[in-house]
């Protein structure tokens, strides 16, 4: 199990990265 989503790397860190700008102001 947890093998089934396979997100890559490159848009997890955009998606944080934008989770963390929204956070930040």
């Amino acid at each position: 199990c947890g093998h089934q989503v396979m997100i890559p790397r490159q848009k997890l860190e955009k998606s944080i990265r934008s989770v963390i700008k929204s956070g930040e102001k």
